[in-house]
């Protein structure tokens, strides 16, 4: 079979879910020929990405998050802003996606969670089976819990969802936990897609932290705990390049490559993080003691926070205040981790079997 994959860009976590995929599918003699990313052009394509696929990434437009001028919490009147300037260019891109699945007539198209082809496929005449990826549909199943209060957050998150997935698409959740199918709603629930260096690495423990920031405005919680807690090691990955001799010594920043993240997962003792679903899954996986502080007024990442407590492998937080991954809380959150790993193991194809109609 041939797919064509589109991928929204944001953070490294759909990134990092549509390499794995690919691997997947291709292990079994599929095809994917194409791959679009939609990205906020304030952002790059990690490098990693393109290394990894095989493939140029092909860049498309449309709605994104946009910062605050702190650059950590999410602006909700640049976002909205910047989707208005934008949306006369979405029309152009659609007509580009249109074109490009006629040339390649592919079997099928995978999305996660990118709204472009989304839309194109709705107002399409000749619709290919498509299949939409994300931890964000899991909210239409009876398992999950809403973040409590965020009422503008909660329908907004779902109005979007409910744009995304008009036409006859396959929702496809992936989940902390092991919950049913829903086939009358065209919902079904599968494992994380975690990259194969994760689910083969061998787990150690040197003693020391890590963070993965989607936005870099935290960093100065960072190093504000770094110099209160000068015996503490914290190894921290984001998108801004820090100079060395800015930072306490205790602390050191890295540009965000998949293979370093990996191996610094690996090798860490504990993991905090901006609550992204992806690295959330890779560090329970390992075992990993986990702190989310979710961006504020990300809705998505509240959600993610949430929806890991539910499963009992994280805490939230928030701020970065490490001290809060204490001794009790790595005990009682360890078998829920076990669990979690037992479930990505046992039904780590699922997935590839929905896709591609294999029993």
């Amino acid at each position: 079979m041939k797919f064509i994959f589109f991928v929204q860009g944001e953070g490294r976590g759909h990134l990092s879910q549509a390499i794995t995929l690919k691997e997947k599918l291709e292990a079994r003699g599929h095809q994917v020929s194409r791959v679009f990313v939609g990205i906020n052009p304030t952002r790059k394509i990690p490098d990693f990405f393109a290394q990894r696929l095989g493939l140029t990434p092909e860049i498309i437009g449309g709605p994104v998050w946009a910062a605050g001028k702190d650059n950590k919490q999410v602006s909700v009147f640049h976002t909205i802003t910047k989707t208005i300037i934008s949306a006369p260019q979405w029309g152009k891109f659609m007509f580009q996606i249109s074109r490009v699945i006629k040339q390649e007539n592919p079997d099928a198209i995978i999305n996660f969670y990118e709204p472009l082809s989304s839309w194109q496929h709705f107002f399409s005449r000749h619709r290919k089976p498509f299949f939409i990826i994300g931890h964000q549909f899991l909210s239409a199943h009876s398992s999950f819990q809403f973040p409590k209060k965020h009422y503008f957050g909660k329908h907004s998150f779902l109005f979007y969802n409910f744009l995304l997935t008009r036409g006859g698409k396959k929702k496809i959740a992936l989940s902390f936990t092991a919950e049913k199918d829903c086939p009358q709603k065209n919902l079904f629930v599968c494992p994380p897609l975690i990259k194969k260096e994760i689910i083969t690495a061998s787990p150690e423990n040197k003693n020391y932290f890590l963070i993965y920031l989607l936005n870099h405005g935290y960093s100065g919680e960072i190093i504000n705990w770094c110099q209160n807690n000068s015996r503490s090691t914290v190894e921290a990955f984001c998108d801004h390049d820090y100079s060395q001799a800015s930072l306490p010594e205790n602390l050191h920043f890295h540009l965000l490559n998949d293979q370093a993240f990996a191996q610094a997962l690996r090798d860490c003792n504990d993991y905090a993080s901006t609550a992204g679903f992806e690295s959330i899954c890779e560090a329970a996986y390992l075992d990993k003691n986990i702190l989310m502080v979710p961006t504020a007024k990300h809705y998505e990442q509240l959600s993610n926070a949430v929806d890991a407590e539910r499963a009992g492998i994280a805490i939230q937080s928030d701020r970065f205040d490490l001290g809060k991954i204490s001794a009790p809380q790595k005990t009682q959150l360890q078998k829920n981790r076990v669990i979690f790993k037992n479930w990505v193991d046992l039904e780590s194809e699922k997935i590839v079997k929905i896709i591609t109609g294999e029993k």
